[in-house]
């Protein structure tokens, strides 16, 4: 009787296309709101009990901007962090996104690129997906490790979608992707807020001049990696 309770409560965990029924199509399609709905409900009393009630206000609409280009982990941190959120809110928060984008497109990825907008995001997010793969050999072979990494780097495209269509893309199990994005988001998250909150604590330069500083980081991380690979190539 367990088992067959156990195997009826799996099957709303599917990933493939042919199995899913109805139910489990509707339940696939709805969780992951209710589970955000869930999640805003707690952050808001959150914020009413032990913070301030308008600082959940200010972090919605940090949360709502981190859905748009161009704003990423690297921008929207410092400014949130500059405004009174404490790091470790504002960095749960943007993971929490992150959880839960890839949770809906593990389920709903065919659906998700019939969305207006969205679906062409997610088009041009395959076709850099492609490139990299094309371009890595190291994601091929250490998968996980390789898309924490991807989701951790706070650049553009790199977040939860990102990792995801990727794991799609290479064939990685649905919910290993997810471990691998909660596991990079909370690293990548907590890592710029950490440095965000000291920056701004013990160094006068703002919130747009930690912007500067980290998106300064990136490029010069992103010019030695380029580099490094251009002389790779050259030496072949």
């Amino acid at each position: 009787m367990e088992a067959e309770k156990e195997a009826g409560f799996r099957r709303f965990l599917t990933t493939d296309l042919q199995k899913k029924t109805r139910d489990i199509i509707i339940f696939q399609l709805t969780f992951p709101f209710l589970l955000s709905a869930l999640g805003i409900m707690i952050l808001y009393y959150y914020c009413f009990i032990f913070l301030d009630k308008h600082l959940f206000f200010v972090l919605g609409g940090f949360m709502l901007a981190y859905f748009f280009p161009p704003a990423g982990k690297e921008s929207v941190i410092p400014i949130a962090i500059s405004q009174g959120i404490p790091y470790y809110l504002i960095a749960l928060s943007l993971t929490f996104i992150d959880s839960m984008v890839s949770l809906f497109l593990i389920w709903n990825y065919d659906y998700a690129k019939k969305i207006p907008f969205f679906g062409h995001l997610l088009r041009l997010v395959e076709r850099r997906g492609r490139k990299v793969i094309s371009q890595s050999r190291i994601l091929s072979k250490f998968a996980f490790t390789a898309l924490v990494l991807f989701v951790m780097i706070p650049f553009q495209g790199t977040g939860g979608a990102g990792a995801t269509v990727i794991g799609r893309l290479i064939g990685m199990n649905p919910y290993k992707v997810l471990a691998a994005v909660v596991t990079g988001a909370l690293l990548g998250t907590f890592l710029i807020g950490f440095l965000s909150s000291n920056i701004l604590k013990y160094v006068k330069l703002g919130a747009l001049g930690v912007v500067v500083v980290i998106l300064a980081a990136i490029a010069a991380y992103n010019a030695y990696t380029y580099v490094k690979e251009k002389r790779e190539e050259a030496g072949r």
